[in-house]
């Protein structure tokens, strides 16, 4: 590996958790000194920012998903409180089966629309809930962590 002259800090991470600190041995050759070696244990989590906008953007489209459902139920509700007020004495046969019939065509679009954004917002409660479990992993097993301080009066490797 390089250095600069002056002070130089190398990282090694993904060192096992269930490594022995006092096992770490560091050498060095050339003309470096090397002033402390500092284990620790980090907290491993994937890119954040990018899963964060993830959580986020599937969130989003979830709060989407929900009030669509919303106006479609909304819309179902419409129609039905519509078919309550035909009064049979009032209408035609003939136009109170074209309503009924344009009713269990609408009505049955509507409930193939509930079901689908039913069933999506389903999966999108399922996809943020493995994103957020994503963010929350604390070990995987490799979250040792050395920190090399160290002084080299010239550039060399």
């Amino acid at each position: 590996m390089r250095v600069k002259a002056g002070h130089n800090q190398v990282n090694i991470t993904s060192l096992p958790s269930a490594m022995d600190h006092d096992s770490i041995r560091v050498e060095g050759h050339g003309s470096a000194t090397i002033h402390e070696v500092t284990i620790s244990d980090m907290a491993w989590k994937p890119s954040g920012a990018v899963n964060s906008d993830i959580v986020e953007n599937l969130s989003d489209e979830k709060d989407r998903t929900e009030k669509a459902l919303e106006r479609a139920k909304k819309e179902k509700s419409a129609y039905e409180a519509y078919m309550s007020t035909l009064d049979a004495k009032l209408v035609d046969v003939e136009t109170v089966d074209k309503v009924v019939e344009h009713y269990n065509l609408r009505g049955e679009a509507l409930d193939m629309k509930i079901l689908s954004l039913e069933k999506k917002i389903k999966e999108l409660v399922d996809r943020i809930k493995d994103e957020q479990a994503k963010l929350s992993v604390v070990d995987r097993g490799l979250s040792g962590k050395a920190t090399i301080t160290l002084f080299a009066e010239s550039d060399d490797e």
